[in-house]
């Protein structure tokens, strides 16, 4: 996508988002490259954020708008894997 083009969708995201305070979505608005990236870079935080065991200033999880107290403990319990995927993950938690 070019800068231009890839401006306006970023801006247009961000308008209909009501600044990103409302959810909306945008189709094709990452590659494939950015996605993997992404989830790649999710995993590396979760596992940042584990290594400090603070895990009572920042993670919060919530399952059907309910707070889950316990996920916290089991995600330090049970870390992802090198070779797992964030979702082989995350299916191994919930």
């Amino acid at each position: 996508m070019n800068n231009e083009k890839n401006s306006k969708t970023w801006k247009k995201l961000y308008q209909n988002s009501q600044e990103l305070t409302k959810p909306t979505s945008i189709d094709n608005i990452l590659s494939d490259d950015d996605v993997t990236f992404l989830k790649q870079e999710l995993k590396n935080i979760i596992n940042r954020f584990l290594d400090k065991g603070e895990l009572h200033k920042g993670i919060k999880v919530y399952i059907n708008h309910e707070l889950q107290n316990g996920i916290a403990e089991e995600m330090a319990a049970n870390r992802p894997e090198e070779n797992e995927t964030i979702e082989q993950w995350c299916m191994k938690l919930f």
